[in-house]
């Protein structure tokens, strides 16, 4: 497998030998800017000391973007240049080295997060191998590789965390974008049964202000934790994200907590859901379920 970073000759930096590493900060840059993504510039990067970080971008600020779900805009190349077999050839080895995956372990997503959608828009994987002189598997040839339940399970979970996007938050056209229209069609175009499919439970859509009604929040919550049966203290996040409730958690955040009250008079207590740390804890705190 070919290490990320290894591009142009360069040494990596050890600080972006890892993905999660190289995303995070990318959002942190995005964030701190406050700019429209498209208008990121190498000199954005290299000002808030990120130079080393686009080496394993091959110097691209796109491709850094791309790689943290963001959408800058396609990658401009000449017409005609995927008509060149040396820009084929050269643009996998690109994708190994920016995914650090080896060729058998290559997928059209990948190229497609990374700016090469035009590269794979009318070529299989296995065409693309076999030309640039690669090994491939099987699966990255068969024309019915989307009916296998797994390999639908397995792409949903990885654009989920591609993207970095709550669940429920997932769009039609994130699938679309990302090369997955296909599953859609496997499910008749509905994306609840998708989610579903890939252990996500997202419920229907709330009323406005719905999650604003304390007995609302508590109901939820008490069900999940039935539902789930487990000791809520080991419930997480994840097991909240997984039912569909992102929703409701944002109603914890401090801004908001901090008006929650309880009790009359002499017991009154106002922002007392506070002294405990996350959202999650807060919403098994106001159900009742934690003290």
């Amino acid at each position: 497998m070919v290490m990320v970073g290894m591009i142009m000759g360069r040494r990596p930096n050890p600080r972006w030998i890892e993905r999660e590493a190289r995303v995070s900060e990318v959002r942190r840059l995005v964030s701190l800017l406050a700019k429209p993504v498209r208008k990121i510039t190498k000199r954005d990067f290299i000002e808030h000391d990120l130079g080393s970080l686009l080496n394993c971008y091959q110097g691209s600020p796109k491709r850094a973007l791309i790689d943290a779900g963001y959408e800058p805009g396609p990658m401009k190349r000449p017409k005609g240049y995927w008509d060149v077999p040396e820009n084929r050839e050269r643009a996998v080895h690109e994708v190994m080295e920016i995914t650090g995956k080896s060729s058998t372990e290559l997928r059209k997503l990948d190229f497609i997060r990374n700016g090469y959608s035009l590269l794979v828009k009318d070529r299989s994987i296995r065409d693309l191998m076999l030309e640039t002189g690669l090994e491939f598997h099987t699966y990255q040839q068969e024309t019915g590789y989307w009916k296998v339940r797994d390999n639908r399970i397995r792409a949903i979970k990885d654009l989920i965390e591609t993207l970095g996007k709550d669940p429920s938050e997932i769009t039609k056209k994130d699938l679309n974008a990302n090369g997955l229209s296909t599953v859609l069609g496997v499910h008749h175009g509905s994306l609840r049964s998708i989610l579903r499919e890939a252990g996500y439970h997202i419920e229907k859509k709330k009323p406005p202000k719905y999650w604003n009604e304390k007995e609302n929040r508590i109901v939820a919550t008490r069900d999940l934790v039935a539902r789930l049966d487990k000791d809520p203290r080991r419930i997480g996040r994840e097991d909240f994200v997984g039912a569909g409730l992102h929703s409701l958690l944002l109603k914890y955040r401090d801004e908001i907590a901090v008006n929650y009250e309880r009790g009359e008079i002499i017991t009154y207590d106002r922002g007392y859901l506070m002294k405990y740390a996350t959202s999650v804890e807060r919403a098994l705190a106001e159900a009742g379920l934690i003290k």
